[in-house]
């Protein structure tokens, strides 16, 4: 049913922007801003609201490598990623996926694992050993796919989707990897860990409150 609903997103934006002739009826008195939108101006609607969600999160500050990584401190070892992984991860990746550059797709990628491996398995290495991530994998495009059919109000019935570069992807899955075995069972780290997730986050704080509690005379405060 979802990809029905795509599908449909889909047609109705190509109809939007003039790449065919169809008439949208799907985004008649769509809302934005307690406003209804000619179908004209939906696209920039959707751009604004996309846009504004992140508008007050402040920028990280950048460092340069010299101040990110201590000379003095030894490379672990174990954040290498060796080039038969890569070619493993490059044999299996799924063709059908989208991929923010038509050329450097998923299917290029798979059917090119025996020569590609070796210069994308030198890519992430030394992105990891710097600590830097190249500009080309930060890029992205967002797709906003609706929640429900059809889309009434910009605000609440779309969700981004960010489409972004492959090699970026082959190597946020080897980080996530060596989360997982950095982190063990015991440790409080919640976010970016496989199995995990902030439902577990709050089980653990509740149970903490309760175990506080218990105890005779105890005064705990939380700060928000």
């Amino acid at each position: 049913m979802q990809d029905k609903h795509g599908k449909r997103w889909w047609h109705d934006i190509k109809s939007i922007c003039g790449i065919s002739n169809n008439v949208v009826l799907a985004f008649e008195g769509v809302r934005f801003r307690d406003e209804v939108l000619p179908n004209e101006d939906i696209p920039e609607a959707i751009n604004c609201f996309l846009a504004s969600v992140s508008a007050d999160v402040p920028a990280l500050r950048t460092l340069s490598p010299e101040e990110a990584v201590d000379d003095s401190a030894e490379i672990d070892t174990d954040f290498h990623i060796s080039e038969i992984d890569v070619f493993h991860v490059l044999s299996n990746l799924n063709v059908a996926k989208s991929s923010l550059d038509s050329v450097v797709c998923n299917k290029m990628l798979r059917h090119c694992a025996a020569v590609l491996s070796a210069p994308i398995y030198a890519l992430i290495n030394n992105s990891l050993l710097q600590c830097r991530v190249p500009s080309q994998w930060k890029h992205s495009r967002i797709s906003p796919i609706p929640k429900c059919s059809p889309v009434v109000n910009i605000e609440t019935d779309l969700r981004p989707i960010a489409i972004t570069c492959p090699v970026s992807k082959i190597a946020e899955f080897f980080v996530s990897k060596l989360f997982d075995e950095f982190y063990d069972d015991e440790c409080n780290q919640f976010g970016s860990v496989k199995g995990r997730s902030t439902t577990l986050a709050l089980i653990k704080l509740t149970h903490l409150l309760f175990e506080s509690s218990d105890v005779e005379n105890n005064i705990f405060r939380i700060y928000l």
